[in-house]
């Protein structure tokens, strides 16, 4: 523990074999010794800040023989001169401490700057958070959109398809009630126009083939081809192929054609070769009534 008080310390002198020193000598180098090692003790001692008083302005009170006392070491003035602070020094270190930080009106605008980043902050995060909320309806919106726009056209198309599977059991119902007087009508009209019934279709390929040649003048020579199993019957009524209108001397040849359908039979002549068959005459028979039916179309 350091102390501001001076040590004194007492020597007995030997009368006996003195001798004569130079004390200024011996003294000079003391000092100069101290003064270069004083420095280095106050600085490792962690005294930096405090001034340490020069120890030869405050050994002038001291006389020769303290200072030249074996006693009175140099760690020991060290230590003491260490402790000795001035008084101007230690009046300074009890001062308050200098502030040296920024000034309030640096503060002030400081803080109003990082407030206004922070609101700058918070107003685009507001905005943000907007954009994604109105994203987010307008996607939602768009897909209930779509869903009722696509329930809708599922129900209209349902809707639909009942309103035409309704049209068409009422079209078949109208079919079903109508086939029957087509059928009769259609009947009446072809046993008028080719005088021949309709209850045995083989009869109406000889009443076919008979008014074909009817109708082909100048031929004497008919080959007949009609289907196999049509064959048995038109070559049993071969007879009735021929009529008044046939000229004398005419030859009917009837062969059995497997390339020939059933009810469909052909006149070959040396003028060419003509198609008489059931299916032939209907498709005839159809193209005059279209023309009938368009006639009427135009008169009225």
């Amino acid at each position: 523990m350091s102390s501001n008080l001076f040590k004194f310390y007492y020597l007995n002198k030997d009368t006996e074999n003195a001798r004569v020193i130079d004390s200024n000598e011996m003294i000079a180098q003391k000092l100069e010794r101290i003064r270069v090692e004083t420095p280095q003790i106050n600085h490792s001692e962690g005294y930096g800040g405090f001034e340490a008083v020069d120890f030869a302005k405050e050994s002038e009170n001291l006389d020769a023989a303290d200072l030249l006392s074996s006693d009175f070491t140099t760690a020991d003035r060290a230590a003491d001169t260490s402790s000795v602070i001035k008084a101007s020094g230690f009046a300074e270190a009890l001062e308050e401490p200098v502030y040296n930080g920024p000034s309030p009106e640096e503060l002030i605008a400081q803080a109003q700057e990082e407030i206004e980043q922070m609101r700058s902050n918070a107003l685009q995060e507001l905005e943000e958070e907007r954009l994604n909320v109105l994203n987010s309806a307008q996607a939602e919106g768009y897909e209930a959109g779509r869903k009722q726009a696509m329930q809708e056209m599922e129900s209209a198309r349902l809707q639909l398809e009942g309103e035409r599977r309704q049209l068409e059991a009422a079209y078949e119902k109208q079919i079903d009630e109508l086939e029957p007087l087509f059928v009769k009508t259609l009947t009446d009209i072809y046993e008028k126009v080719f005088e021949v019934g309709l209850d045995n279709q083989q009869k109406i390929v000889v009443t076919l083939l008979r008014n074909t040649m009817k109708k082909l003048e100048g031929c004497k020579n008919f080959l007949v081809h009609v289907s196999t199993s049509d064959y048995p019957y038109v070559k049993e009524h071969k007879a009735e192929l021929l009529s008044d209108s046939t000229p004398e001397g005419t030859v009917i040849d009837i062969i059995e054609d497997s390339m020939i359908r059933e009810n469909e039979c052909t006149i070959e002549t040396m003028n060419g070769i003509y198609d008489c068959g059931i299916g032939t005459q209907l498709e005839g028979l159809r193209r005059k009534l279209t023309l009938l039916s368009y006639e009427g179309h135009q008169e009225s």
